[in-house]
């Protein structure tokens, strides 16, 4: 699942779709003209729970200590994703005390989410909003960027595909043709973003669909066509690198 932040380097991640989809209407605007697609819509989800991230060494699909992988072969199935992983300031991940544990030097735009298997759009309408544990140390701010991806504000994958994005796929969900732009800056598509505030003490985060702002076209979270869930660290260029660990638990949808 791709998130869209609307400018360079400041936000989402991508995951793995699947299959594809098909469907849309057709735009133009910015740097070209775009068809837009549906993509895969997820099966009814059955549990509000994604993911507990808890560990198990060899369970058909998570053989290493950096990952887990939640599957519910009938609803949500997927694992998470972390970025940048290489450079000069990558970000590790471990789940082996079955929670999410992030860590490393914060020197270049960073954050992680979720990469959602066999289908790239769920539909959470059933649900007020998405809630999780969170601890750790954000020296700059002492927060970090929670967006909410959707399908009317994520960019037409044909428009970012004739724009220079060489990951996108053609059928990728997304129907929203930016004014102007490129693959990294689409004015006129931007994701619903929240502050999420990271303090030393585990905090349960609950965050109402409409606690999160600032979408274009939509201002919050249509929670019928979600593409994509993801965090990001606060950075600007020229900051001073500095440390990050923070820790994510028992990640799932508010009844």
């Amino acid at each position: 699942m791709t998130g869209n932040s609307g400018a360079t380097g400041s936000g989402g991640t991508t995951g793995t779709g699947g299959i594809t989809g098909t469907g849309g209407a057709t735009g133009s605007g910015g740097s070209g003209s775009g068809s837009s697609s549906d993509g895969v819509l997820c099966p009814p989800l059955k549990s509000a729970l994604i993911t507990d991230f808890t560990y198990t060494p060899i369970d058909g699909a998570t053989t290493g200590t950096d990952f887990v992988h939640f599957d519910d072969a009938t609803s949500l199935s997927g694992t998470e994703n972390l970025y940048p992983v290489a450079g000069s300031y990558p970000l590790t991940s471990d789940v082996t005390k079955n929670n999410w544990h992030i860590s490393g030097t914060l020197g270049d735009y960073s954050g992680f989410g979720l990469s959602i298997e066999n289908c790239n759009r769920i539909d959470a309408s059933a649900y007020r909003g998405i809630f999780f544990t969170i601890s750790g140390s954000v020296p700059q701010g002492n927060q970090i960027t929670m967006g909410i991806g959707t399908l009317n504000n994520t960019p037409a994958a044909t428009w970012l595909i004739a724009n220079g994005d060489t990951s996108t796929m053609p059928a990728d969900p997304g129907r929203c043709i930016p004014t102007a732009g490129n693959q990294y800056y689409h004015p006129g598509c931007t994701d619903a973003t929240t502050l999420i505030p990271v303090t030393p003490t585990p905090t349960v985060q609950n965050i109402l669909w409409s606690d999160f702002s600032g979408g274009v076209p939509e201002a919050s979270v249509n929670p019928s066509g979600i593409v994509a869930i993801y965090w990001y660290f606060p950075w600007s260029s020229g900051s001073t690198p500095s440390a990050v660990d923070i820790v994510i638990d028992d990640l799932s949808f508010i009844p």
